[in-house]
């Protein structure tokens, strides 16, 4: 299950000060039910009013979760259509060249290591429209979507983290870059090949999870590096260090790339994989079939948590409607006339209803 608005599950910690006080306030209702009940109240009639206020609490609890996790729109399970596509496939190389990426954790640097994939998958893919984003802290179309093999070759020797100047490094522009590419107007399948560590220093990551939720497309992500990590080096070879002189260590984003490949049915893999190149192209040749494919899409699920939400709203409605002693009678049909002890109107509020 994922959500196209995570950031709202953060309102769930409302609940934290609620459960805190949960104790102290069963405590006072408990003395107030001593007052009330003087002598009278024993050892059944305690537990019953413990598993009321429980019940009460709870499903309190429960309504303020389910309203948390609608408002976040839960996704999950597949709605499949089928529909129909043209032979061959449009694919956007969006390569990632910001200065992280001259980390040597992989031989012999991270871009180097892309660079020379990009050659391979540009053979491998050599009868489908290519397209090429390269991306820092902004992005950039380098080659537009066409059938022209010339001009990529002759685009990898000059390719390196000077080409943008801005810093940083911004996945969610460069996605936002590689689909506005595509022709919505063609049936042919679109795909991203995205190659990059995953490090994301600036844009909206809630804004490009909600873009690919809803993009006909296949994001396939290429993770550049390792888990462990290099020093940052600059053009001269010098190590990076911060304002306190420490060296700049740069890892792999791993599950940030998982993450956006999955929201599209897309897969990841590591640059260290072998025969990688023909796995892609086995992975994306049911898109070049020219016949109809399958097209999988993550159903919204928030209906499910309104309607738990309004049931609990509807048990707690009902607990207080009817009280502790409605709920006590409704227990234990001979609990009332033990409490009353010959006082009909004991437990009546001025408007005749139960004060619990």
């Amino acid at each position: 299950m994922s959500f196209l608005y995570p950031e709202y599950l953060w309102y769930s910690l409302f609940l934290l000060p609620y459960l805190a006080v949960l104790p102290l306030y069963y405590r006072k209702q408990l003395d107030v039910l001593h007052l009330l009940c003087r002598s009278n109240l024993n050892a059944k009639m305690r537990a019953s009013y413990r598993k009321y206020f429980t019940l009460l609490a709870t499903f309190f609890a429960l309504f303020i979760l389910f309203l948390v996790l609608a408002l976040a729109k839960p996704l999950w399970g597949y709605n499949r259509k089928a529909e129909p596509r043209a032979k061959g496939l449009q694919i956007v190389f969006v390569l990632d060249i910001s200065r992280s990426m001259l980390a040597r954790d992989v031989v012999p640097s991270r871009l180097s290591r892309a660079i020379g994939l990009l050659g391979e998958l540009h053979e491998i893919f050599e009868g489908d429209e290519l397209g090429l984003v390269v991306f820092k802290g902004r992005a950039q179309t380098l080659v537009p979507l066409s059938h022209d093999r010339l001009v990529f070759p002759s685009l990898f020797p000059q390719l390196d983290t000077e080409i943008l100047q801005t810093p940083g490094s911004n996945l969610a522009a460069a996605l936002e870059e590689g689909i506005t590419q595509f022709d919505n107007r063609s049936n042919t399948s679109q795909v991203i090949i995205l190659l990059s560590d995953g490090e994301s220093l600036s844009g909206d990551p809630s804004y490009i999870r909600q873009r690919l939720d809803n993009w006909d497309g296949t994001l396939m992500t290429i993770g550049v590096g390792t888990k462990e990590g290099a020093e940052l080096l600059d053009q001269d070879d010098n190590i990076i260090t911060n304002y306190h002189g420490l060296p700049v260590r740069s890892q792999l984003q791993e599950d940030v790339l998982l993450d956006l490949s999955h929201r599209t049915f897309g897969k990841y893999y590591p640059i260290q994989e072998l025969s990688l190149g023909r796995k892609l192209q086995n992975e994306l040749a049911p898109l070049t079939r020219g016949n109809h494919i399958l097209k999988y899409n993550l159903r919204d699920r928030y209906q499910i948590f309104i309607t738990l939400a309004l049931f609990c709203f509807l048990i707690v409605a009902t607990l207080k409607r009817f009280g502790f002693m409605g709920f006590y009678q409704f227990s234990k049909s001979e609990g009332l006339s033990v409490l009353r002890h010959g006082n009909p109107n004991s437990w009546d509020k001025p408007n005749g209803r139960n004060r619990f």
